[in-house]
Formats: C-alpha cells, structure tokens, sequence
C-alpha cells in the first residue's frame, strides 16, 4: 500500500527534483528484480517520489547508477518510440482498481514518453494521451519526473484505491526491477493500492 501525499504545490516537470515539494513526497524504495534475479534487490539504488493534486498524480525518481551517467542507454528520441532498449522508468495505474484495465506510462533520460493501454491485460500500443514528462543525467545517475493529468483518465470518483506499480530497467544489465511483482513479470492483475486520492478534477 502506497499513501500517496496531496501537495498545494504542483512540482514543474524539468526532470531534475530540485525542488522543496518532492521532500514531502510518498516514497518507494525496496524495488525487487524480475530479472535476471527473482525477487532480488535493484542492483542500484532507487528511490520513487509519488504526489498528487486535484489535477495531476506526480511521479519522480532518483536513480543511482554504479558505473555513471555514461553508461546508460539513452538511444531512443523521438516521442512515441518504444523504450525496449533504452533505461527507462514506468508506471503502471488503475484508477478502477479491476485488476483487468490499466495505463502505462515510461519516460527514459530523454524525456522520450510512450504510453500504452491495458484491456483485460492485453497492451495496446496505438493508445496514446496528453501527459508530461522529463528527465536529467547526474553526476551519480539519472532523474525523471511525470504529470499524468486526471483529465487525460478514466476513473471512478468514489473509487478509493487506486492500482499502481513501479518499474525500473537498466538494458546493459537486462535488468528490470519493480515494487511489486509475481510470476517474474507485471500488469495490472500484479498491483499494489494507493488509496484516499480525493477530490480530484475529473473534467467533462
């Protein structure tokens, strides 16, 4: 279960966390690999940073990297693309909390964003919406940040609880690491809960 913190404060999406309102954030540290390890810690440091407002849920992290920024894969440009091969971050949420339906969303260092669509846990790839993100090297790694607006979802206002999950993935390692997993793999039948978003903008 993940509480997720409400802000008065709307963080700007630049991809670097240097700002005061991600300090009160809901965090998310104890990621664990699907592979190549089974339920083995990330090999690198991570930490989540998850807010949200009556407009948007926020989602941000700081990952380590061991061997620095240049060894991350960040080939990928063009919005849109697949992050298949690139480090990314990804979210996936389920604002009905069905454990059939979903949204995915992936942002890399680039700030290259690729969503995608969950019917009953088949992925839709044509599936795409208005959201934002960034990213940033750092001296010890990279940081991301996503604006996912309440409007650009579908969801059950009186819903409380909605699924979530997390992932990272470092290519040059073929690792792919989560905060809750199964059966070495993730969608939205494997969620954790955030509950008690409220009052929330859900437009016409």
């Amino acid at each position: 279960e993940l509480r997720i913190v409400r802000t008065s404060v709307a963080p700007v999406i630049d991809g670097k966390l240097d700002e005061a309102v991600w300090g009160t954030a809901a965090t998310i540290e104890d990621l664990r690999q699907i592979r190549p390890g089974d339920g083995a810690p990330i090999s690198d440091r991570t930490i989540v940073y998850v807010l949200y407002d009556k407009d948007a849920l926020y989602v941000a992290a700081r990952m380590w990297d061991r061997d620095g920024p240049q060894a991350i894969s960040r080939n990928i440009m063009k919005q849109g693309a697949g992050l298949a091969e690139d480090d990314r971050l990804a979210i996936i949420v389920d604002p009905f909390n069905t454990g059939r339906q979903g949204y995915r969303f992936e942002v890399n260092v680039n700030g290259v964003r690729h969503d995608s669509l969950y019917q009953n846990n088949q992925m839709q790839i044509e599936w795409t919406v208005i959201w934002e993100a960034a990213g940033a090297l750092t001296e010890d790694g990279w940081t991301a940040e996503m604006a996912i607006p309440f409007k650009t979802l579908p969801f059950g206002p009186t819903i409380d609880g909605w699924g979530f999950n997390v992932s990272r993935a470092i290519r040059r390692r073929g690792e792919e690491a989560l905060w809750v997993s199964r059966n070495r793999t993730w969608n939205p039948t494997i969620l954790g809960v955030a509950p008690g978003l409220m009052d929330l903008d859900q437009g016409m």
